[in-house]
C-alpha cells in the first residue's frame, strides 16, 4: 500500500509502516525510503504462527511503536483475516490510540453475514469457513491463522466499543462469491469520533459566553416502534421535544394525509437534507481554498437559530470531524440540544449587538433571515460575520424569487429595493414585528453585504433550500481591506450566446458601493477565488459551462470589481431571464420521499435484503434455468472462442474495454445472433452493442441481416461503422417516442428488439413508451433485450450509493414481467453467472470478469 501513496503524500506528509516480514521491510526501506525519506518502515517482531512463529511479542500485548494521536489514517489490508479474536480486539484499541480525533481507519475482513452464509452453502465462495474459533470461523483447523472470518455483528460491536464510527454501507468483497464485490476482501471504513474530552478542551475557555443551565425534564413527543427504528436506521437521536415548532409545522402538514407516522419521518428527513446540503456547500468553499493553498477546515460548525435540533441531531453524522454547536433564542431548546442531543449549545440574544459566541469556522442559518424585519436584518448579518473566524463560511437562506414564482404571500408587498416584510409570526412566543415573514430579493441582500467589507459572496443558489428559499454562501476575508485600482472591465465577446453584460441595469438599485469608476477601500478577490466565483455563476445562474474566452474575460473582471456588480450582470442578462421564463419548477426536491430521486442514506437496509433474493423469491416470474443451460452448452464453443480483444486493435468494431457494454453482454449477444440468426434488428440506444452485432454477423457469415438504430445522439455508433455497414444499417436520429409503433411490426420470429435507453420510467419517457406501447404490440417469437438489468432486479451498490443514478427501469421491468404470461425470460446474464459459476468458468472465465446486465425475453 505504500507504493501508490508515494504519489499522494508530499514531503510534509508522513508514512509509517510495520510488518513481521523482515524481507518485506528490507525491500521497502531500500526501494521506497531511499527516494522518499518521509516513508519509514520497521520490523515488528510479533508472533504469528503463519508468518513469524518465532516472534518475541504476543499480538495481544504488542503496543504500536507510535505516540497517541499520531496519524490521520490507519490502514490494515489482509491483517485481521489472519489474527485471533483476542488479538484483533487489542489491535483495534491500539488503532484508536494512535489515530487523531477525526482520523480514519480502513481495514479489510472476511465478514460473516446472511449473504455470505447463503453463498457459502451454495459453494460459491473462494474459501469455506467451517471451524469455530473463539466466536469466529477459520478455514483451516490445523493452521487457524491461515484465514479467519468474523461475524459482521461482532465487528460492528467492536467498532462501537472502541469509539470508531462506521462509514456505511460496508464495501463487500467477492471472496464469498458476490458478483458485485469491489475487491477480494470486505472493506470497513470508520472515523474516530470527537470524544467528550475533546469537547471539553474545545470549550474550556468559553467562560465569557452564556451557557445554558441543564434542565431536569424534557417532555418528548411519543414515537412508535416504526419511528424509532427509522431514526435508528438514520443513526440519529430520536428524541423530539414537545415544543419543537418545526416538528409541529410538519405534523400539521401531515395531519390529514399520513398522520404522525409520516410527520416524524418527514421531520428526520428534513434535518438530514439540510445537514447534507450544508455539507455540500462547505465542500464547494473548501475546493476554492485548496486551489488557493489555504489551510482551512470546518473545525467548528454552528447551527444558528437551531430550534430543538431538527438539523443538529444529524451534525455528528454529517460533520464527523468537527465540533458541532447550536445557538437559539429559546432557553428550553438550548438546554434540550445540550442535555438530550449532546450538542454544544449557546443562548442567543434579543439584539444582534449582544450576541456572544466563540469564533466559528462555519455558521449556517437556515430560515432565520426569512423572518427578520428590516430594522435588524443587516445587523444580524454583521453579528454573525463577527462570530466567524478568518476565512470562515456563513451560509444563510432567504425567501426570494423562488417564493414569488409560487405566489406572493397575501398582505406582503415587496418594495422597489427588493425587501418585503409581514409582521406575522409563525411562532406564538415571538412577536410578529420582531419575527415575521420576510422576502428579500438578491439585489437587496447584496446591497447589505456590500456594507460589510470583510464578507464576500462565494455562491448563490436560487430556490435551493426545499425549492422556496435562496441560499447564500459567503466567506469572511482575513485582514484589512485592500485598495486596488480598477481597470476598465473587458466586455466578453460572443455572437451566439446571450451573455451577461455590465454595467447594471438602471431598473436595479445600485449597491451602496460604487459600481464603476473608483472603488477604493473594496477588497478584491484573488485569481483563484475569482475563477471559482465565475465558475459558480455559470453553473448556478446560467447553468452551463463557459467558453474559454468568455471565462477568462469574466475572471479578469471579477478580480477588479466587487462581486455584487458581477452578480448583477449575470442575473440581468438576457440569457438568465430567458431561462427563468423556460424553467421547470418542481414541488419536491431530490431526496424527498415524493421525489423519484433517491436519498441513499435511507435505503441501505432495504437494499441489502434485495441482494439476498434467489430466483424462487422473485414471485410471478418463471426462470427456466435448464433452458438457459441448454442454450449455453449449445453455443459453448462459440462463447469459448469469442474473438474480441481487450482494447481497440482494429480487427473488430467492438472491444471489451469500452466502458458501456462489457464482457458477458458481448458474449451473450454474439451467441444470440449466431443461434437465432435474426433478419431484422431494431436497436433503441446504439454504440458498442451495435458494433458487437455487426461483428457477430460477420463472424458467423450471417449476411441476410438488417439493423435499424434509434438514438437521439448516434455519434458513437457512426464512429464504429465501416464503409460496408451503411447498406445494412438505418439510423433514425431521434427519440424512440417519436417513432410510430407500426415500425416495430416488421420484427418477426427470432428477430430482435434491442433496448438500452435511458433506464428511467417517467411521464412520456422512452421506457414508458417501450413498456406500454411497443412491447404489447410485438409479434410472437420476437426476442427482446434490456440492458443494465442486474440480478436480482437490483442495481449495484456503487450506482445506488456512490453515483446515485436513481434509475428505476429495473423495477418497472420486474413489475411488467410479474404474472405476465405473454413474455418469457430466455436468458439472464446476472442470474446465470450467479447460479452456474463453474459452467461459465469452464467455458470462458472472462464472462465472470463482468457478466454485464443483459436480460433476454421472448414474446410468446
Amino acid at each position: 500500500m505504500a507504493l501508490p501513496l508515494t504519489g499522494y503524500l508530499n514531503r510534509e506528509g508522513r508514512y509509517a509502516g510495520f510488518d513481521v516480514a523482515r524481507d518485506a521491510i528490507a525491500w521497502c526501506t531500500e526501494n521506497i525510503s531511499a527516494s522518499h525519506p518521509n516513508f519509514e518502515f520497521r520490523v515488528a517482531d510479533v508472533q504469528s504462527k503463519r508468518y513469524n512463529p518465532r516472534g518475541t511479542d504476543k499480538p495481544s500485548e504488542f503496543r504500536f511503536p507510535y505516540p497517541d494521536g499520531s496519524f490521520d489514517v490507519v490502514l490494515l489490508a489482509s491483517v485481521f483475516t489472519h489474527m485471533l479474536p483476542s488479538d484483533v480486539t487489542h489491535y483495534m484499541h491500539e488503532i484508536v490510540r494512535v489515530l487523531k480525533p477525526g482520523g480514519r481507519s480502513l481495514i479489510t475482513f472476511f465478514l460473516l453475514n446472511e449473504m455470505s452464509s447463503i453463498l457459502s452453502k451454495q459453494g460459491m465462495g473462494q474459501l469455506k469457513f467451517e471451524h469455530e474459533l473463539q466466536g469466529a470461523l477459520t478455514a483451516n483447523v490445523e493452521n487457524p491463522e491461515a484465514a479467519i472470518a468474523y461475524p459482521e455483528a461482532f465487528v460492528k460491536d467492536l467498532y462501537r466499543e472502541c469509539g470508531l464510527e462506521l462509514r456505511e454501507p460496508l464495501l463487500y468483497g467477492n471472496w464469498s462469491g458476490r458478483i458485485d464485490g469491489m475487491s477480494g476482501q470486505d472493506v470497513v471504513i470508520a472515523v474516530k469520533g470527537a470524544s467528550s474530552n475533546r469537547l471539553v478542551r474545545g470549550v474550556a475557555h468559553m467562560i465569557d459566553f452564556e451557557r445554558p443551565k441543564g434542565s431536569t425534564s424534557h417532555p418528548l413527543i411519543p414515537l412508535s416502534d416504526e419511528n424509532l427504528a427509522f431514526a435508528e436506521a438514520m443513526g440519529v437521536n430520536p428524541a423530539i421535544h414537545e415544543n419543537d415548532f418545526i416538528f409541529h409545522f410538519v405534523d400539521r402538514r401531515w395531519a390529514a394525509n399520513g398522520g404522525r407516522e409520516r410527520a416524524v419521518k418527514d421531520y428526520f428527513q428534513l434535518g438530514r437534507y439540510t445537514a447534507d446540503l450544508t455539507k455540500t456547500m462547505i465542500t464547494d468553499v473548501q475546493k476554492v481554498y485548496e486551489v488557493a493553498q489555504w489551510d482551512w477546515a470546518p473545525r467548528r460548525v454552528l447551527d444558528f437559530a437551531s430550534g430543538y435540533g431538527c438539523t443538529a441531531r444529524h451534525m455528528r453524522h454529517v460533520f464527523p470531524d468537527s465540533v458541532s454547536a447550536t445557538c437559539d433564542i429559546h432557553r428550553d431548546a438550548v438546554n434540550f440540544n445540550q442535555d438530550v442531543l449532546g450538542v454544544e449549545s449557546y443562548i442567543s440574544s434579543p439584539l444582534p449587538e449582544q450576541l456572544k459566541l466563540p469564533q466559528q469556522d462555519v455558521i449556517f442559518a437556515h430560515s432565520f433571515f426569512s423572518h427578520m424585519p428590516e430594522t435588524t436584518w443587516a445587523r444580524w448579518l454583521k453579528a454573525l460575520t463577527n462570530a466567524l473566524a478568518p476565512r470562515g463560511v456563513l451560509i444563510f437562506t432567504t425567501r426570494g424569487f423562488a417564493l414569488d414564482k409560487g405566489g406572493v404571500i397575501p398582505g406582503l408587498n415587496v418594495d422597489a429595493n427588493g425587501f418585503g416584510f409581514l409582521p406575522q409570526s409563525e411562532q406564538e412566543d415571538l412577536k410578529g414585528e420582531e419575527y415575521g415573514l420576510t422576502v428579500t430579493y438578491p439585489r437587496w441582500v447584496l446591497q447589505v453585504m456590500a456594507s460589510i467589507p470583510e464578507l464576500r459572496l462565494s455562491k448563490f443558489h436560487e430556490g435551493l433550500w426545499w425549492g422556496v428559499q435562496d441560499a447564500y454562501v459567503c466567506v469572511k476575508e482575513p485582514g484589512p481591506a485592500v485598495t486596488t485600482p480598477t481597470p476598465t472591465p473587458p466586455a466578453p465577446q460572443s455572437r451566439d450566446v446571450a451573455r451577461p453584460t455590465a454595467p447594471v441595469s438602471r431598473s436595479v438599485p445600485r449597491p451602496t458601493v460604487p459600481v464603476s469608476g473608483s472603488v477604493e477601500g473594496m477588497q478584491r478577490m484573488s485569481s483563484a477565488a475569482a475563477e471559482q466565483y465565475i465558475a459558480s455563476l455559470y453553473a448556478t445562474v446560467l447553468k452551463r459551462d463557459p467558453r474559454p474566452d468568455e471565462f477568462a474575460n469574466w475572471v479578469r473582471t471579477a478580480e477588479a470589481l466587487p462581486p455584487e456588480q458581477i452578480y448583477f450582470a449575470f442575473v440581468n442578462s438576457k440569457e438568465y431571464k430567458l431561462q427563468q421564463e423556460q424553467s421547470v419548477p418542481t414541488m419536491f426536491l431530490p431526496g424527498h420521499y415524493y421525489s423519484p430521486i433517491v436519498d441513499p442514506s435511507t435505503i441501505a437496509e432495504y437494499v441489502e435484503k434485495q441482494y439476498l433474493q434467489e430466483p424462487g423469491d422473485i414471485k410471478g416470474i418463471h426462470f427456466d434455468e435448464d433452458a438457459m443451460v441448454r442454450f449455453w452448452k449449445d453455443n459453448a464453443e462459440l462463447i469459448k472462442n469469442t474473438p474480441f480483444s481487450e482494447h481497440d486493435d482494429g480487427k473488430n468494431r467492438y472491444y471489451y474495454d469500452n466502458g458501456s457494454y462489457p464482457y458477458g453482454d458481448a458474449m451473450t449477444l454474439r451467441a444470440m445472433i449466431a443461434h437465432y440468426k435474426p433478419k431484422n434488428i431494431i436497436e433503441v440506444g446504439s454504440g458498442f452493442s451495435s458494433a458487437c452485432m455487426l461483428d457477430a454477423a460477420d463472424h458467423v457469415g450471417h449476411s441476410d441481416f438488417a439493423m435499424t438504430c434509434i438514438d437521439p445522439d448516434a455519434g458513437r455508433l457512426r464512429s464504429r461503422l465501416r464503409a460496408e455497414d451503411h447498406s445494412r444499417v438505418e439510423i433514425i436520429e431521434g427519440l424512440v417516442q417519436d417513432v410510430p409503433v407500426s415500425t416495430f411490426s416488421k420484427l418477426r420470429e427470432n428477430d430482435i428488439l434491442f433496448i438500452d435507453s435511458t433506464h428511467v420510467l417517467k411521464t412520456a419517457s422512452d421506457v414508458h413508451y417501450e413498456l406500454f406501447s411497443i412491447l404489447p404490440s410485438l409479434n410472437e417469437g420476437v426476442l427482446i433485450h434490456f440492458h443494465d438489468i442486474q440480478y436480482p432486479f437490483e442495481y449495484p451498490r456503487q450506482w445506488l450509493f456512490d453515483n446515485n443514478r436513481s434509475w428505476n427501469e429495473i423495477y418497472a421491468l420486474r413489475a411488467f414481467l410479474a404474472y405476465n404470461s405473454a413474455f418469457e425470460v430466455v436468458f439472464w446474464n446476472g442470474l446465470f453467472a450467479h447460479r452456474q459459476r463453474e459452467l461459465v468458468r469452464d467455458t470462458n472465465p472472462l464472462f465472470l470478469k463482468n457478466p454485464g446486465g443483459s436480460i433476454w425475453l421472448r414474446r410468446k
